[in-house]
């Protein structure tokens, strides 16, 4: 009866060099201790720790052949031999096919023909060399990802620009929601052509304040059904469906934009704590537009506020946080507004699509241009995403029930489904989602009827 030696098949390779003898390849890896009798296979898996899978795979492509009784496989000494043989050739790296070749080569012969080591030989050094080559390539690739990281954390060190503020120009637009009249300023201080603080009156009582050169209306959110999103990581967990799709929705915006003159309009994003277009897409939008960005988080507003500033220090852009429906912009003074997803977010916290909070403000000629994610009325995605936004709207996630919406507040949407999403990542509102239920993506442009 033989008996194995100390070498253990589950050490690493970098272990098994300080403790193993010059078998060769043709060596086993018996397990101390334990007499070599035949063994089923979930007892040889066992001695190796492995799987019964894996040792199944093995017998398939030839590395090991066992005894066959019957339906039951009975592993003798050979197969020792050979799974301590396969065990040290996976620790060099080689592949199953390699393998099966030097066993071949092992099997076929009494392993001293010259022309049998030699061949052996080859095969080693060509992977001796491919490990070599690999060695080399992955040099050459960490010092690249030392590069880039390198590069990114120059980026972090960018200096921020002078701060930004409510523009001059945007202070005629402002109005009370309440009574529509225009507010009185107090306490006013203006930097460059910003008015970075101040507190708004109106003679109706209503007040409102600019801190920061952002304007506080005082709506605050205050459910618990959502939280700033200050990692965005509303960007960073994607599956791969949704990472293809998603992209056409951006792109089709931007492509009816650019049928567009947008010199000198006033355009309007809001419910940025999601999606956020035109701080994505700001090096692809005029630099002379009036840009007006709301959210229900002032954060969130200060921390997009703060790269938009050191992207673009004079862009003109007035911040406002604000959670309820009634934002204090005048009538008729918005040329445009564009929205990815956008209202699709409102939705999960409004009873009412945004257009029917925004359409007065509108001008005659506005348009909406964006992107929405729908999913089939009666799903049960659509379903789990009602119970997960209690203060949404009832028709939420429908592009049939956002046109209809929007026709009973007299705008028609133009629709062009741009993908399908099957499958999603489980996190934000997609853990809702039930895969292989068709998460549709659709661009539109809405326009008065």
């Amino acid at each position: 009866m033989r008996w194995a030696s100390s070498i253990c098949p589950c050490k690493t390779v970098f272990e098994q060099k300080k403790q193993a003898k010059p078998y060769g390849f043709a060596c086993f890896y018996p397990i101390g201790g334990i007499p070599m009798q035949d063994l089923k296979i979930g007892d040889f898996a066992d001695l190796y720790q492995v799987s019964k899978d894996t040792v199944r795979y093995y017998v398939k492509m030839g590395l090991l052949r066992p005894q066959v009784v019957g339906t039951q496989m009975h592993f003798g000494e050979k197969d020792k031999l050979d799974m301590g043989t396969i065990l040290r050739l996976k620790n060099m790296q080689l592949s199953i096919t390699e393998i099966r070749s030097l066993l071949y080569l092992k099997r076929m012969s009494n392993f001293i023909e010259p022309a049998t080591l030699n061949r052996c030989i080859e095969l080693l050094e060509n992977k001796a060399k491919e490990l070599r080559q690999q060695r080399e390539n992955l040099d050459a690739s960490l010092e690249l990802l030392q590069q880039e990281i390198r590069q990114l954390e120059e980026r972090k060190k960018v200096a921020h620009t002078a701060a930004s503020g409510v523009p001059l120009e945007a202070i005629a637009l402002l109005r009370c929601p309440h009574c529509g009249k225009s507010f009185t300023i107090e306490g006013g201080e203006i930097s460059r052509s910003f008015l970075m603080k101040g507190q708004l009156r109106c003679d109706c009582g209503c007040q409102m304040e600019i801190r920061n050169g952002i304007l506080l209306t005082g709506n605050l959110y205050t459910g618990n059904h959502d939280t700033p999103d200050l990692e965005r990581k509303l960007y960073h967990e994607t599956g791969l469906q949704f990472s293809i799709c998603a992209p056409r929705c951006p792109e089709f915006m931007l492509q009816e934009l650019n049928k567009r003159d947008l010199h000198g309009k006033v355009i309007f994003e809001g419910n940025i704590n999601g999606y956020f277009f035109i701080y994505n897409f700001l090096d692809n939008l005029p630099q002379d537009c009036l840009y007006i960005i709301a959210d229900k988080y002032p954060e969130v507003l200060a921390d997009y506020k703060s790269l938009m500033e050191t992207l673009a220090p004079d862009l003109k852009v007035l911040y406002i946080a604000d959670a309820g429906e009634h934002l204090p912009l005048a009538r008729e003074s918005l040329d445009l507004v564009v929205a990815l997803f956008g209202e699709l977010e409102y939705s999960f916290y409004h009873k009412q699509c945004q257009l029917q909070n925004l359409k007065e403000q509108l001008k005659p000629g506005a348009e909406l241009i964006g992107a929405y994610q729908s999913l089939p009325w009666g799903s049960q995605s659509r379903k789990n995403l009602m119970r997960k936004y209690p203060e949404g709207s009832s028709r939420m996630c429908s592009m049939k029930a956002l046109e209809e919406e929007y026709r009973q507040n007299g705008y028609s949407l133009k629709t062009k489904l741009l993908g399908t999403v099957l499958e999603t990542t489980k996190h934000h509102m997609y853990t809702e989602h039930v895969d292989g239920e068709p998460l549709e993506m659709y661009g539109y442009v809405g326009k008065k009827l």
